[in-house]
């Protein structure tokens, strides 16, 4: 027996049935006919053959942790991504991988996005059928817009995807559906999951808002009053439940409502009394909480990827793009003093820039106390118009709202410690050289002014096996000794990137402060004498600033390359770097951009 068609299912409703009535008779043939068997096709691609690449993949673009399991549809349950077994025939091999990283990514945005988190919400996609299947088209139509910016690469196999008849099938539940007779409404609803031509309809007026947002925060809540209002319209209509592209997959709100934890919890409920004895006993319990007061949990740190320490020097992991791995122990970072002279050059800064110093240092002294607004608290002196409006959206959603309304004034600044990252490979040489140690002199002098904790390192190297880490300050090193070493900085070398964003993680990590910054100055694109250049170096330094990221460390990167920084935003994000055009103009940026960091 075939796959049911639209007009199997629609028909033509009779106009003594209700709207519930004319509904399920619309879902029954999908719902409720044998299963199509999706999973084992022996011989279409199979996700083993790909399976490897695809994990290092995914982990490296969500910056998450995720485990591969095997379901048909994709799903996910917010720590192991659903992929099929195999895929349909015929066997296309570029296709099919670009097949299985759309599914992959999708699955993983719906969880990094926070759309799964929302327990209220999920718990109404999970009774309504109709709203689920509304709700999933929306949020992938969300997902993959962003990646025309976020991942243009994987947006472009987007398109192949979708462009492809048995990736762009359309299913409803476990069954398969043609396209023909498809309604001219779903066919609005699928635009850029299925094709982008269609007629213009109502829906395109209902979903018009979500096209409007760029934010994850605001598309949940904009999505949920536009999936509810879409459900509606389906229903009035009796259109039943839109039908889903078989690369979009499927979601299970039941397997993000399951709490594993309260499941146990309360099957051992009864070895701990009756209900009146246990209620006694969590009112003793609070009491007891409340008297030794709050205490603030202890951060749980990840080791970072350092291999092996020896005397002559420590190894650290490279992430090899072409690969899509990491090569192990494949750098070595050698610590050691930078080079030191007199102090007359420091001494000529200072009386040169007097001014320049003084002002700097006004500017910084402005910070030391930390004044701002600290926006959605539970109580405050103001109310919090945004949150307000937030859950006001919620409401007419049907949600509920939440209670941080408030906002109020905070007069104090969380404890701080900064690094300074100084390129002095042998491009800086000359003029940019000049300016850097310049820039380092005025800001060390600023940060003592702010009495905040700091430190300065140079790096520069000859290959993988030769990676200098200069030591300019350490974070209690004599002023003397300091001045001697930021007046004999020496250009020279290469820049392997990555290799001293992943050691000054490491030192950093170590540093007691609440708010760890590691501030870069370079003056072009991570480069070395192997094959560390071009894309592999950009990448390798990109997963190192993720690593950093991952351990609460601020990375920032102040940028004197006056070319091409399309790969800025490649390592840093849009807001992880500053272009400085003019190297003299540093000493006077820095105070801004120093602002920018620590707010």
């Amino acid at each position: 027996m075939g796959a049911p068609t639209w007009e199997q299912s629609a028909g033509t409703p009779t106009e003594d049935l209700t709207d519930d009535e004319a509904e399920r008779r619309l879902l029954a043939p999908f719902l409720f006919s044998a299963p199509e068997n999706h999973i084992q096709n022996e011989e279409g691609t199979h996700l083993s053959a790909t399976a490897k690449r695809l994990h290092a993949w995914i982990n490296m673009v969500s910056e998450r942790s995720w485990a591969l399991g095997h379901a048909d549809p994709p799903s996910t349950d917010g720590h192991c991504i659903f992929l099929p077994t195999s895929l349909p025939t015929p066997i296309e091999p570029s296709l099919d991988a670009a097949a299985y990283r759309c599914m992959a990514l999708l699955q993983s945005d719906l969880t990094v996005m926070g759309f799964a988190d929302q327990r209220a919400w999920m718990a109404e996609l999970h009774q309504d059928w109709v709203l689920r299947c509304t709700s999933t088209i929306l949020m992938a139509r969300f997902i993959t817009a962003s990646w025309k910016t976020r991942f243009p690469g994987t947006y472009r196999d987007l398109i192949d995807v979708r462009a492809s008849k048995k990736y762009s099938a359309l299913r409803i539940g476990s069954q398969t559906v043609p396209e023909e007779g498809l309604p001219a409404p779903f066919r609005a609803l699928l635009t850029g999951l299925v094709d982008d031509d269609h007629a213009v309809s109502w829906v395109d007026n209902i979903v018009a808002p979500l096209s409007t947002v760029d934010s994850p925060i605001a598309a949940r809540l904009v999505l949920a009053g536009v999936a509810q209002q879409l459900r509606e319209a389906f229903r009035e209509h009796r259109l039943g439940a839109p039908p889903i592209p078989m690369w979009v997959g499927a979601l299970h709100p039941s397997w993000f409502l399951y709490d594993e934890a309260a499941e146990l919890a309360a099957a051992q409920a009864w070895k701990r009394g009756p209900k009146p004895l246990q209620a006694l006993l969590h009112k003793i319990a609070q009491k007891t909480i409340q008297s030794k007061g709050t205490m603030e949990p202890e951060r749980q740190w990840v080791q970072p990827p350092i291999k092996m320490t020896s005397k002559d020097g420590i190894r650290y992991d490279e992430w090899d793009c072409t690969a899509g791995r990491y090569r192990k122990n494949a750098v070595r970072i050698i610590e050691q003093d930078a080079p030191t002279g007199p102090r007359d050059a420091v001494n000529a800064i200072r009386a040169t820039h007097r001014q320049e110093i003084i002002e700097i240092q006004r500017r910084f002294a402005e910070l030391k106390i930390e004044q701002r607004w600290l926006h959605g608290q539970r109580d405050g002196s103001e109310i919090d118009v945004e949150r307000t409006v937030t859950a006001l959206t919620d409401i007419q959603a049907g949600q509920t709202p939440s209670d941080n309304l408030y906002q109020r004034f905070q007069r104090n600044r969380t404890p701080l410690a900064i690094m300074t990252l100084v390129d002095l490979s042998g491009s800086t040489n000359g003029r940019i050289l000049s300016q850097e140690q310049i820039a380092v002199v005025l800001f060390r002098e600023a940060l003592q002014s702010l009495h905040v904790s700091s430190s300065f390192f140079g790096f520069s190297g000859e290959g993988a096996q030769s990676c200098r880490f200069q030591r300019i300050q350490d974070w209690q090193d004599d002023d003397i000794e300091v001045d001697k070493r930021m007046g004999s900085l020496q250009a020279h070398g290469s820049s392997r990137l990555g290799a001293y964003v992943r050691h000054a993680t490491g030192l950093l990590k170590k540093r007691p402060e609440t708010q760890r910054v590691l501030l870069l100055l370079s003056d072009g694109k991570p480069e070395d004498g192997d094959a560390y250049r071009g894309r592999y170096g950009v990448h390798d330094t990109a997963i190192a600033v993720r690593e950093a990221r991952k351990f609460g460390i601020h990375v920032h990167c102040i940028s004197l390359d006056n070319g091409e920084t399309k790969y800025l935003q490649t390592i840093f994000g849009p807001k992880g770097f500053t272009c400085v055009d003019d190297a003299s103009a540093l000493p006077s940026r820095l105070p801004d951009v120093f602002h920018s960091l620590i707010r």
